[in-house]
């Protein structure tokens, strides 16, 4: 059941209070949100081996009008139905086999609508001429951001910054009989790029999982806007 609260789930930037003597607009501040409004967990369970589909788990969390839109889509439907659903929408899709179960649940506490897919599917393990295996992880680069330039004449005209918060974490169970100690990952990185920071860490845990948490948010708020700088970079190069 989603409970009343004294935030709206919308990002309304002007409002009219209800007072008796009567009331003009009032500026609502913008701020980073709390809470992702995407997140997307993923766990590849690949202990079988470099040869064998790995089990996963994917986790899918929205917050604000998308997942209302998953409560009103997903609540009223039973297990059975749900799984049939979204079994139906990924058949033949590259990254499962199969759907094993399909449970949706909606966190009243954070407002966030939460769906777990567990199956089956591929690991694309590249193997190399040394004899060693890579995998690159999906959910790991980002898209670059829109290019900011304007004509001579418009020059100083800001530009719109939306607010979002999206972060992106996935697990390796490394396959069983390799050692810890020959597994490793490439570069993490955290920039900042016209008002919103980017990120991605990874770390290597002694329970045999290789760990990987990449996100991005917006920082400078006010007016939203972000004029561009002298120079600037154009994007984001990650693998």
């Amino acid at each position: 059941m989603i409970e009343a609260r004294s935030r709206p789930f919308f990002d309304y930037q002007w409002v009219l209070p209800l007072r008796a003597g009567g009331e003009a607009l009032v500026r609502i501040p913008d701020r980073p949100p709390e809470l992702p409004r995407e997140m997307v967990l993923v766990e590849y369970d690949t202990r079988s081996g470099f040869d064998a589909p790995g089990r996963v788990v994917q986790t899918i969390v929205e917050r604000g009008p998308a997942a209302l839109q998953n409560y009103m889509r997903f609540s009223t439907v039973s297990a059975g139905q749900l799984k049939a659903v979204i079994a139906g929408q990924l058949a033949g899709s590259p990254q499962w086999d199969s759907i094993e179960d399909v449970r949706f649940r909606f966190d009243t506490e954070t407002q966030a609508s939460i769906l777990t897919i567990e199956g089956s599917g591929p690991i694309d393990w590249e193997a190399g001429d040394d004899g060693g295996y890579s995998l690159t992880l999906p959910g790991g680069g980002f898209s670059p951001p829109a290019r900011r330039q304007r004509g001579d004449s418009h020059s100083d005209v800001p530009f719109w910054q939306p607010s979002g918060f999206s972060c992106h974490a996935t697990t390796v169970r490394l396959p069983e009989g390799t050692d810890l100690d020959h597994w490793g990952f490439n570069a993490t990185c955290e920039t900042m790029l016209f008002g919103r920071v980017y990120y991605r860490m990874m770390e290597e845990r002694a329970d045999m999982t290789l760990r990987m948490v990449r996100g991005s948010r917006t920082e400078v708020h006010g007016p939203r806007f972000w004029k561009l700088p002298p120079t600037a970079p154009h994007g984001i190069t990650a693998a």
